[in-house]
């Protein structure tokens, strides 16, 4: 790791942070899916919820192979593993707001759309502020997320919804 990104705070998680962080991904998606068995019209949402999980976690694994691809592994795939892992950290914690609402007193499709916009412009600028000291500049961040990550994310859900 150079001088300057020790300088700019960016480090590699150790072992149990990287497994605590990959367990509140896989825990935060299923706690996020399972939720929605709370709500009224549950047989309408399970699937739909079920589905934004499968197209989350398809989307990132292509996310991750096109950014080390074009980071070219550097600086290591590590960094990288670790940067994603911050990131969705930050995702989960935002959608777990659903979680709750679903157990409290289940909201309307309408809060559950502005949770995961929300979550995706949080993860977004939390990706974009940790890629930079790493070598990709904020228009490159940027396109990765909504054009790489955001775009496999839709044209998967899309082809899990078709025919519903």
């Amino acid at each position: 790791m150079t001088k300057e990104m020790s300088q700019l705070g960016v480090h590699l998680l150790t072992w149990p942070q990287r497994i605590l962080l990959t367990a509140v991904a896989f825990g935060g998606s299923t706690l996020y899916a399972l939720s929605f068995a709370n709500v009224p019209e549950r047989t309408r949402w399970l699937p739909v919820a079920a589905a934004i999980g499968i197209a989350a976690g398809v989307s990132w694994i292509v996310f991750g192979l096109v950014l080390l691809g074009v980071t070219r592994r550097r600086p290591s795939v590590w960094h990288w593993a670790d940067v994603c892992l911050r990131t969705m950290a930050v995702g989960m914690a935002i959608k777990m707001t659903t979680v709750l609402a679903n157990l409290i007193a289940p909201p309307a499709a309408g809060f559950h759309l502005a949770v995961l916009v929300a979550a995706n412009l949080a993860m977004a600028a939390m990706f974009v502020a940790q890629a930079r000291p790493l070598g990709v500049n904020v228009r490159a961040g940027l396109g990765l997320w909504f054009g790489v990550l955001n775009g496999v994310f839709t044209v998967v859900l899309a082809g899990l919804l078709a025919g519903r």
